[in-house]
């Protein structure tokens, strides 16, 4: 079995799709140990692939493409079986109508009303399958964490969209805000700072150790978006035990 996973910056980079590709390679190599012959089957050979360089080297068949958040058009070819785990904040209907015909299967995040947006694709191409978090549980003593509001806004579009939202809302005299985000964004949202609300910004590169700490240390977590269905950010911030806007 030869599997091909589609990511951005083939899973490594900084943002949640690095996430999604080590579940989506967990569930798979699990999935093989539960199949007939376990160990000792078939071997699967699991390949990570850059949509953006995909077709730039010596091309092979696969026998299942794995699109992570956005479908690649012309690699659905390349494969006997095309799945898409959905992103809803990229899915606008102008842009994805032909993968209604070309995707054999859609895994969404979420059920709801993000179930509702492809209740045009037949309900045998469709399939919630819940998401998770790699985050091990540990809540701590939630009295001693910093009273501060965590906003991992990350490269997200949607969540930047929420964000402006959240960033001119947000009053002098409530707790912090500290906002995870690129420098570009940073300077859009800090100029609807309201007068002495205070908002800051994270834009350095951290560690996904530093990370989960400052996830850990604080009381409250932002967790908004404008469109998506599911994010690792309520996942995880369900793993450190605190609450959620």
């Amino acid at each position: 079995m030869y599997i091909r996973i589609f990511a951005s910056e083939a899973g490594r980079g900084q943002f949640g799709q690095s996430t999604d590709c080590q579940i989506l390679n967990m569930v798979l190599r699990q999935l093989r140990l539960k199949q007939k012959g376990g160990t000792k089957g078939p071997v699967w050979n699991i390949e990570f692939c850059d949509p953006l360089t995909f077709g730039t080297v010596s091309l092979k068949l696969a026998d299942i493409h794995i699109y992570n958040e956005t479908p690649v058009r012309m690699a659905t070819p390349w494969a006997s079986y095309n799945v898409a785990v959905v992103n809803a904040e990229w899915w606008e209907d102008e842009h994805w109508a032909w993968a209604r015909d070309e995707l054999d299967l859609l895994v969404l995040k979420a059920g709801g009303e993000v179930e509702k947006l492809f209740a045009d694709f037949p309900a045998s191409k469709r399939l919630v399958f819940p998401w998770k978090c790699e985050m091990t549980e540990d809540f701590g003593s939630w009295a001693k964490k910093e009273s501060r509001f965590l906003y991992l806004v990350g490269g997200s579009l949607s969540k930047l969209r929420a964000a402006a939202d959240v960033v001119a809302g947000w009053q002098a005299g409530w707790p912090p805000l500290e906002i995870w985000c690129p420098e570009k964004a940073a300077t859009q949202l800090m100029q609807l700072v309201q007068g002495d609300a205070s908002v800051y910004f994270q834009t350095e590169y951290k560690s996904a150790a530093e990370k989960v700490a400052r996830q850990r240390a604080c009381k409250w977590h932002v967790v908004a978006s404008a469109a998506e269905g599911f994010g690792l950010t309520m996942a995880e911030a369900a793993a450190c035990g605190v609450p959620v806007v």
